[in-house]
């Protein structure tokens, strides 16, 4: 072998060297919880995962206020509830969670104005409903929210057509959305039927009462199940 300067045999050792240690797998780090949200043996059934820079923002259930927006920058005192849209024990049931630039959209219920699109910017202040689309308690459900750019695009479903034996007049209502099974019938024992809907996914039942127009939800089912007729 011929006196090769030092140097140069030192760039070719570490030339070698290099992609075999780029080669070599990482060690496999343990999966830990960050945080108990719903203390003891319940489920807080975590889902709906979008990240917004150094933060996930999800659906979560803490056993007290329902089924909310939460947020966590992977620590446990940095995981905490957004806001109870839903205030108290009710449900907000957020889902469809998309992220447009730095601000989070998705569809949940207030308790008054039904299923309507919301927005958030990490804070409980800059959590808000963007606009009541369906005025009042009907159940519109924004579906197939979509980012393109700065743009969010989605669509709805929510026309019933009620023929009235009483007359044949048509009335049109809107309630209701893509992918939810109409389940019509008499739920608070007035005599009438009651413009109703399953949601599968949540296992949730919206009924909007005949007599008085307003609407009141049933948790009951679940992915897998269907109701009988």
């Amino acid at each position: 072998m011929e006196n090769l300067p030092r140097g140069f045999v030192f760039a070719i050792g570490l030339a070698l060297s290099l992609p075999l240690a780029l080669a070599r797998p990482l060690a496999a780090q343990p999966a830990y919880r960050i945080k108990n949200i719903n203390g003891g043996a319940p489920t807080s059934a975590p889902s709906d995962f979008a990240a917004v820079g150094g933060t996930l923002y999800f659906a979560a259930n803490d056993g007290g206020n329902g089924r909310e927006l939460w947020k966590s920058d992977g620590t446990p005192t940095g995981t905490v509830m957004v806001k109870d849209v839903n205030p108290g024990a009710a449900d907000s049931m957020p889902f469809a969670i998309t992220v447009v630039g730095s601000t989070l959209y998705f569809a949940a219920t207030d308790g008054v104005n039904g299923y309507e699109l919301w927005k958030s910017d990490g804070t409980a202040a800059g959590t808000v409903m963007v606009e009541d689309i369906n005025p009042g308690p009907s159940l519109w459900d924004p579906s197939g929210l979509t980012a393109v750019g700065t743009t969010l695009f989605f669509s709805a479903d929510d026309g019933w057509f009620i023929r009235q034996s009483s007359n044949g007049t048509v009335l049109t209502v809107g309630y209701g959305a893509s992918g939810y099974t109409p389940v019509p019938a008499d739920y608070d024992g007035d005599g009438q039927t009651d413009i109703a809907v399953y949601h599968q996914p949540s296992g949730l039942w919206f009924v909007r009462q005949s007599t008085t127009g307003t609407t009141f939800t049933l948790g009951y089912g679940g992915p897998g199940f269907v109701p009988a007729n």
